[in-house]
């Protein structure tokens, strides 16, 4: 009796069968980018801790979840498309952040393009016959959404980085005549700019647009500089880390003011704030600019400047320690000094 021997399928290789490295090679990234998300119009904020266990965890599913991997990890462009997703959503949660409707309609005109698609040039009767046509139009979803998020995702990411948005301030320009050899006061320069005590009344805040309550603390943070006689210090606004309400950048010497505190804060609280972040700049302008090398420097007229030296040197960023350094026990007894003038208070 003659056996039949069955014939060795030969096993191909294809370059899409070395798909899988690009979510290991995004999972290798990440930690060296520290990436956070922040989408505006839903406040969701996921800090890069966060982003990256969910990306590993995201992952690990469509890795190991063997349903899904049946159906789309089977070579050719479907796979491809199946393992680049973990950076498709990654991508395109960077995009959302500064191009959130542009993503959102992405997002829903994929669906039409791949019925466009498919009913118009890929469905035939046997797939209707035997329903196949709702694993090849799920594939060909994935493949139409994966094209076009990361289609428009990779170039903004490659113009513009994995940082939050931000949104800076447009310069102000003061009004206020003083002689040049004397340097002006906050209550002179506030006299020569009514209308910034206007806008902080309760009831003008409150209409105020982002943009020009960020336009406003420019304003007032341009007048703190050019009392207290440093160079002006730009302002802008982002989505900072939890309990952040500002942070002032030695290394770029601005202001960044958190997106979320600029619009829910009343004005009160934001203007102590970027007063807080202006007398840092203060600060570290004192600390750059005094001779330390100079016999003067030992005086006790520069005991506080030296206070602040030492500070700079070794800053604590958070616990007991951060509220009781010189640097935030001085810029907060400043900020309070200088809050009646701007919000009227006794």
């Amino acid at each position: 009796m003659e056996r039949a021997v069955p014939k060795r399928r030969k096993i191909r290789f294809s370059f899409t069968n070395l798909a899988w490295l690009c979510p290991l090679t995004l999972l290798l990234a990440m930690p060296a980018e520290q990436i956070s998300i922040y989408i505006r119009q839903f406040d969701l904020y996921i800090d890069p801790v966060c982003t990256y266990w969910g990306m590993l965890m995201f992952t690990a599913f469509l890795m190991v979840f063997l349903p899904l991997r049946r159906r789309f990890a089977r070579g050719g462009l479907v796979e491809l498309c199946y393992c680049l997703l973990p950076m498709t959503v990654l991508f395109a949660a960077v995009f959302a952040q500064r191009h959130f409707w542009t993503c959102l309609i992405l997002i829903l005109a994929a669906p039409l393009v791949t019925a466009g698609l498919f009913l118009g040039v890929l469905v035939d009767a046997r797939m209707l016959r035997d329903g196949s046509w709702r694993l090849a139009a799920a594939r060909l979803l994935l493949v139409v959404l994966t094209a076009a998020l990361l289609g428009f995702a990779i170039p903004d990411i490659c113009k513009a980085g994995f940082d939050a948005p931000y949104y800076p301030a447009q310069e102000s320009s003061l009004t206020a005549e003083a002689e040049e050899e004397k340097r002006p006061t906050r209550e002179a320069l506030l006299a020569e700019n009514p209308q910034i005590l206007d806008k902080l009344s309760d009831a003008e805040w409150g209409e105020l647009k982002t943009q020009e309550r960020l336009d406003l603390l420019q304003l007032i943070a341009d007048i703190e500089a050019e009392s207290l006689g440093i160079p002006s210090v730009p302002v802008s606004a982002s989505k900072l880390e939890p309990f952040t309400l500002g942070r002032y950048s030695v290394m770029e010497n601005s202001i960044a003011i958190d997106i979320r505190h600029l619009d829910e804060s009343a004005a009160e609280e934001c203007v102590e704030t970027v007063v807080h972040e202006t007398f840092h700049a203060y600060q570290q302008f004192i600390v750059d600019n005094l001779d330390w090398e100079g016999a003067a420097a030992g005086c006790a007229y520069f005991d506080q400047a030296l206070a602040w030296k030492e500070n700079n040197e070794r800053y604590y960023s958070g616990g007991e320690a951060y509220y009781e350094q010189p640097l935030e026990v001085d810029a907060r007894a400043y900020a309070e000094a200088a809050l009646p003038a701007y919000c009227g208070e006794e």
